[in-house]
């Protein structure tokens, strides 16, 4: 049996949490709106300035995801032994949309430049260019991203890669290896002097794997907020550059967005609006799809239009072709992808 530093009474529910998808639907529009709009549109609307800060749902996608991974493997004793079965699950689940968005985007990205009076950069695929976008490594190598969301798929895969192998740890049958693994992963952000590392934002994933320690009794609720105070002020402190002069001024933002993403999950985690929860499951393929697509609207808005209000007119239908086309996206690449994944059969034991 685990020694359990909190009552039964804190658990979440182990099946799938609407809520989950809700945030993600949020997110994904958030992060739409920011980049149609980022070229000064929203400064001259009034209470534009929201949609200006629609970037910060990419932090609430580093929350989500720091829950989401443990919470799904709940009751199941997950083993070193599993970390390839792991990896090749997420791999299934996520490359193929990845992949497939970046041939929207190069075949995009060629249409574009065959058609008259195009004043963009003319399309260039050198082998070591496509290689570090499609193994998401372009941090690493500075190379240009061919998707501009891509980084944050990269910090995403990057967490994958350390879970699997940390989970172990978190699930652990002694309180202290539990309560070790949650420190290592904050303490892990000093690291954050490498650019294109998960380490700079690691507090953040740690705000949803503490919440799912303690809402299944792993942690106390002490222990809980310690880590929770940990990661919020080490993240300040790397983040406004006084240690490792990440140079970041919007960090009181970040952990805004960061706390209540982990307070939603915890508290409205019965919320259920049908309409939220099916765009949340197309949330990764509008995350993908808003540049190439609803981006082109705007680019082709812009080229005709100066007035606002049909700037934002186009805005609407930039938000409209790009959740279309997330949704054809998830009906013919996601699903069976997801179906792919499912039969990779992880070899677990329940926890005794």
């Amino acid at each position: 049996m685990l020694d359990s530093a909190a009552t039964s009474s804190t658990q979440l529910p182990q099946d799938r949490m609407p809520v989950l998808d809700i945030l993600r639907g949020l997110a994904a529009l958030a992060v739409c709106l920011f980049h149609f709009g980022n070229d000064g549109l929203w400064s001259r609307v009034p209470g534009g300035f929201v949609f200006e800060s629609g970037y910060l749902g990419v932090y609430a996608f580093f929350v989500i995801s720091g829950f989401v991974i443990p919470h799904s493997l709940v009751g199941k004793e997950h083993t070193v032994s599993n970390y390839g079965r792991f990896l090749i699950r997420r791999f299934l689940r996520l490359q193929p949309a990845y992949v497939a968005a970046l041939l929207v985007v190069i075949g995009l990205w060629i249409g574009s430049s065959m058609t008259p009076g195009f004043k963009g950069q003319v399309p260039h695929f050198a082998f070591h260019y496509l290689l570090t976008n499609f193994t998401l490594t372009c941090d690493f190598t500075g190379e240009p991203w061919l998707l501009v969301v891509a980084w944050t798929l990269a910090i995403e895969a990057q967490y994958y890669l350390l879970i699997g192998l940390t989970m172990p740890g978190l699930h652990h049958a002694k309180l202290w290896v539990r309560q070790a693994t949650l420190a290592a992963w904050v303490l892990s952000s000093a690291l954050a002097f490498t650019p294109g590392m998960i380490f700079a934002y690691c507090p953040l994933f740690v705000l949803g794997l503490a919440l799912h320690a303690w809402s299944q009794g792993l942690v106390s609720g002490k222990y809980f907020g310690m880590i929770v105070i940990l990661s919020v002020g080490l993240y300040f402190q790397f983040a406004t550059g006084s240690i490792f002069a990440m140079g970041q001024t919007d960090a009181p933002l970040v952990i805004a967005v960061g706390l209540t993403t982990m307070c939603l999950i915890w508290k409205c985690r019965k919320w259920q609006t049908p309409y939220l929860v099916w765009l949340g499951m197309i949330s990764y393929s509008i995350y993908l799809l808003h540049v190439p697509i609803g981006g082109r609207v705007m680019n082709l808005a812009r080229r005709y239009f100066e007035s606002d209000i049909l700037l934002l007119a186009a805005v609407l239908s930039a938000l409209g072709a790009s959740i279309l086309s997330a949704w054809l996206f998830y009906r013919l690449i996601e699903l069976p992808a997801h179906r792919w994944a499912r039969r990779i059969r992880l070899v677990v034991r329940p926890v005794k």
